[in-house]
């Protein structure tokens, strides 16, 4: 009888757990869709403010140089949401995904990394950008932090796989960081149902046994 009672409660907790992924999953979704036109809008701001900030260099590319390169931006930017669905598709990004094998013992930890990753996906993406304008020499790249305590606007992105990352000011619009924030807290339940039914499975295992046992 007490299995029973046990089992149903872990059938609400498991029931509740899977909503509160489903509703994580969601606002990945929401994420993704808000990060497009940050994305879209920035990749054009931050090429054109390297253009227009080193007249001397974009004075000796000339017209044609100049002209191949924006239409290289044109394309960049048409193809700027599927770049940002290709990033954000990656599930090692999202914390909710695999939670169980995925979870830090202490949940503020996880809500810092699903922070961190989803701006560090938004600063790949405009790491496209870099890559522009590297190949027409405005920019270099090297490590984020400068002998003389500066900090570069492109670099190397830290995961080690060499692509360019941009490490400026990044803005968000308010609406996109109140979606961000409402995943990182609901890490927190997710967090709590996941301690919840990890200790009914064992109250359970242990009251089977112990059943067995007088039934001996």
């Amino acid at each position: 009888m007490e299995v029973d009672i046990l089992r149903s409660e872990l059938a609400k907790h498991e029931t509740y757990y899977n909503k509160q992924v489903q509703r994580m999953q969601t606002l990945r979704e929401q994420i993704t869709e808000g990060v497009k036109p940050l994305v879209k809008e920035r990749l054009k701001v931050n090429v054109e403010k390297e253009v227009r900030g080193s007249p001397e260099h974009t004075k000796a590319l000339g017209r044609e140089s100049l002209s191949s390169m924006k239409q290289e931006l044109a394309k960049l930017l048409e193809e700027s949401g599927l770049m940002v669905d290709e990033c954000f598709s990656d599930d090692s990004m999202w914390i909710h995904t695999n939670y169980s094998a995925r979870r830090d013992t202490v949940v503020y930890n996880d809500k810092r990394k699903a922070e961190e990753n989803i701006y560090a996906g938004i600063r790949r993406v405009l790491g496209e950008a870099g890559k522009l304008l590297l190949k027409y020499k405005y920019i270099k790249l090297g490590t984020v932090y400068q002998a003389d305590g500066s900090r570069r606007t492109w670099s190397t992105d830290s995961n080690g796989q060499g692509r360019v990352a941009y490490r400026g000011e990044l803005q968000t619009p308010k609406e996109l960081d109140k979606l961000i924030a409402d995943y990182t807290s609901a890490i927190e339940v997710l967090d709590r149902e996941e301690r919840q039914i990890a200790s009914l499975r064992q109250r359970i295992a242990e009251q089977e046994a112990s059943d067995l046992w007088d039934e001996a």
